[in-house]
């Protein structure tokens, strides 16, 4: 007969036959069932929250009051509650204010938003000179949960995109109510332009014709000019002439009589010559005053032209000089005339003399005031010519600047769209929302629940490890006492625990696979995955209790206590206060959780690997120091005979 106590299957057995009855089977059947009410129960629960965010109640308070933009109703505030409502990521319901804040303060709402009176007149209030930014008011009550709070919360980043969405949606209503005034006003301004173009064109024609003429009464003014020096210098020179024979006749008179009919007969041929030139400075003159009158009636706007004006002075002055030099030359002649006839009469010509040389000199004076006269008409016409030429070029770079202004704006008229009720809908509907948003999710885990589960399938497997020795011994006496080497002793005493252990886990993951529809992407790897996990957990849990007795329960307790806070199980480690997140790296269940997450949602396998040998290497660690604690137990002393906890 074999002996019983080589056998570890022999001496399991007589661990499990202790529980006879209906009452310590039923124990032992909870214990096995412990992972699945961890692990399944409050995923069942949580599975999939967020999908039933439809379902929770907000209340909507709208009291925008709509105004109006170039005679166009905007009604933000409704706008923004119609977007609420179809969105349906919560249970909108319109309500007073009063029936919100009840409502909120009794558990009825979970969230109030509320629209002020001033909503839809800031949203448009960019137009005027004093813009205001419009506001929205969230509010919510912690007293109703302070989870479906912070749900609620993140709703606050859907409502600024459905706000900024009802802004900007406003903004282009009136901006497309504004283009068919803008494309009016434009199209005046191009008329305008067009006809300040055609103006401009006269204008123009009208500064060139100005400029001939300009050009041909200078030209005659330079003749003038040159007309009245010659009667200056002929002037001059009958007074050199004449001045010094009268000085003379004053003097000698009676012994030069002959003398003085000689002088009289050359100042008679100079007076002469001084009318000939006065009578042709007479016509120049005339044809210069008829030029100035022909030039004011084809262009009377010139009339009021200061230059012109000076022209019109200077040729009356010179007609006016040329006459008085023509009078005075006839005068001299018909002096010098009457001097010879009385020249026998008179006794005393002295006087007369002395008379004749101060209208001669009269008459220098007046033909060299006409000289003077006629150059300034001169200097005064060029420069009024030149002001014409620089008016003629300033009105052609006018005429083409008119032009191009009206070309430009009836071509940006045109540019401008003619839309349609329905086509400027559309408009604003796109340029509201110009971009769609989507999120590429890698290995996602689809719902709340198939994302919790990898903390909680860890948390569960755990737990079993300090359940189970509500029932199960980690090491008896008997078995110690065996004979046998400490492998097979260490083996046999954990076998009991990992069996129920790897049974356990398979139970749980049966319900969330069946039950909860996990799916995972890797069935069989979970699977694996799930029955190491279970096993290196109860070698952890077996290696405490053999070593530490019942202190080891308070130890797995708080060994879960770092785990649930360092492992990375709800948030990455980050995210975590930076003890934890390094005493993270020391924890089985944070390579347990990511490699569930890889088996479950799939991942980068070189990770999973990893994660699976770290957790391969606690599970030979706990078996080696296991051994090492069976080995010492099996050196009885005094406090294994009276056990302190019993």
């Amino acid at each position: 007969m074999p002996d019983s106590s080589r056998n570890p299957l022999t001496l399991a057995r007589f661990e499990l036959r202790r529980f006879k009855g209906p009452l310590p089977r039923l124990a032992l059947a909870f214990i096995l069932v412990v992972p699945m009410l961890y692990g399944c129960i409050y995923l069942a629960g949580n599975w999939d929250p967020y999908g039933r965010l439809n379902q929770v109640p907000v209340a909507v308070v709208n009291h925008d009051v709509p105004t109006a933009v170039n005679g166009k109703e905007v009604s933000a505030g409704r706008d923004f509650v119609d977007s609420l409502h179809r969105s349906g990521t919560f249970a909108f319901a319109d309500a007073s204010s009063a029936d919100a804040e009840a409502g909120l303060e009794r558990g009825d709402f979970y969230l109030v938003i509320t629209v002020p009176e001033s909503f839809s007149r800031d949203l448009v209030s960019a137009k005027d000179l004093d813009p205001r930014r419009a506001s929205i008011e969230l509010r919510r009550n912690d007293a109703n949960g302070f989870v479906i709070g912070t749900i609620t919360n993140s709703a606050q980043n859907s409502i600024a995109r459905a706000i900024d969405e009802t802004a900007v949606r406003s903004y282009f209503e009136a901006v497309f109510a504004n283009l068919d005034t803008i494309r009016g006003g434009m199209q005046k301004a191009a008329d305008g332009a067009a006809r300040l173009d055609e103006g401009l064109a006269t204008a123009h024609d009208g500064s060139s014709a100005l400029v001939s003429g300009l050009h041909t009464l200078r030209s005659g003014a330079a003749k003038l000019s040159e007309g009245a020096g010659q009667v200056a210098d002929g002037t001059a020179q009958l007074a050199d002439v004449v001045d010094p024979v009268l000085s003379a006749a004053a003097e000698r008179l009676p012994e030069a009589q002959k003398k003085v009919q000689d002088a009289a007969d050359r100042a008679a041929d100079l007076t002469a010559a001084v009318a000939d030139d006065a009578a042709r400075l007479d016509d120049v003159s005339s044809s210069l005053s008829d030029d100035l009158d022909a030039l004011l009636a084809d262009h009377p706007e010139l009339a009021d032209d200061p230059v012109v004006a000076r022209l019109s002075t200077h040729a009356a002055k010179l007609g006016a000089f040329t006459s008085s030099a023509a009078e005075k030359a006839a005068k001299v002649a018909d002096d010098v005339a009457a001097a010879d006839t009385r020249l026998h009469s008179l006794g005393d010509l002295s006087a007369k003399a002395t008379s004749a040389k101060e209208k001669v000199d009269a008459l220098r004076d007046g033909a060299a005031k006409v000289s003077d006269g006629a150059a300034t008409l001169r200097d005064g016409i060029a420069e009024a010519a030149e002001g014409g030429d620089a008016l003629d070029d300033g009105l052609a770079q006018l005429s083409e600047g008119a032009h191009t202004l009206a070309t430009e704006l009836a071509a940006g008229a045109a540019r401008i769209p003619v839309l349609t009720a329905a086509e400027q809908d559309d408009a604003v509907t796109v340029m509201s929302a110009p971009v769609d948003v989507t999120m590429q999710v890698d290995n996602p885990a689809h719902v709340n629940g198939r994302g919790l589960a990898p903390m909680f399938f860890s948390i569960a497997l755990w737990m079993f490890g300090i359940s189970a020795f509500f029932l199960l011994r980690p090491i008896t006496g008997r078995v110690l006492a065996a004979r046998g080497s400490d492998l097979r002793i260490g083996l046999t005493a954990w076998g009991t625990l990992a069996a129920t252990s790897v049974v356990a886990s398979w139970i749980m993951l049966a319900v969330a696979w069946i039950g909860l529809g996990i799916a995972p992407v890797h069935p069989w790897l979970l699977i694996a995955l799930t029955t190491l996990v279970a096993l290196a957990f109860s070698a952890i849990a077996h290696l405490l209790r053999t070593w530490l007795g019942l202190v080891a329960t308070a130890g797995m307790l708080l060994l879960l206590i770092l785990q649930l806070t360092a492992a990375g199980g709800t948030y990455p480690p980050e995210m975590l206060p930076p003890f934890f997140a390094s005493l993270g790296r020391f924890m089985p269940m944070r390579y347990s959780i990511e490699a569930f997450r890889i088996a479950i949602s799939g991942g980068l396998m070189s990770r999973f690997v990893l994660d699976v040998a770290l957790l391969a290497l606690v599970l030979l660690s706990s078996v080696v120091l296991l051994l090492v604690v069976v080995h010492r137990r099996r050196r009885f002393s005094m406090k294994d005979l009276h056990p302190p906890f019993g």
